[in-house]
């Protein structure tokens, strides 16, 4: 698989727009740690380990994936909801914040 490009990441919504991601490395970062947490849990298990441990560390990635969660929508918000709202798209900006607000808090 080939390197994914490093820094702000730029994409575009279907509405001919395009915004900067800044926190894009420190979210892959974050989500690769939880890959090689996951992977650690399942070795644990393989092992044998006492189950309140590994629910210990099924927990503690829980945690890891929920904050990540929070650095994606505080990005979000910041690049994709403000530029609908300086492009005069108010209830569009609202609808889209309200959608990735509740997939993080379900």
């Amino acid at each position: 698989m080939p390197d994914a490009p490093r820094g702000d990441a730029t994409h575009t919504h279907g509405d001919d727009h395009d915004h900067t991601h800044a926190r894009r490395d420190q979210v892959v970062a974050r989500l690769a740690r939880i890959e090689g947490h996951v992977r650690s849990i399942r070795e644990m298990v393989l092992a044998d380990r006492d189950c309140p441990e590994v629910l210990t560390q099924i927990a503690a990635v829980r945690g890891a994936l929920q904050a990540t969660g929070k650095v994606i929508l505080e990005d979000h918000f910041e690049s994709c909801i403000v530029s609908a709202v300086e492009r005069g798209d108010h209830g569009a900006a609202i609808e889209e914040f309200k959608q990735a607000f509740s997939k993080l808090a379900h």
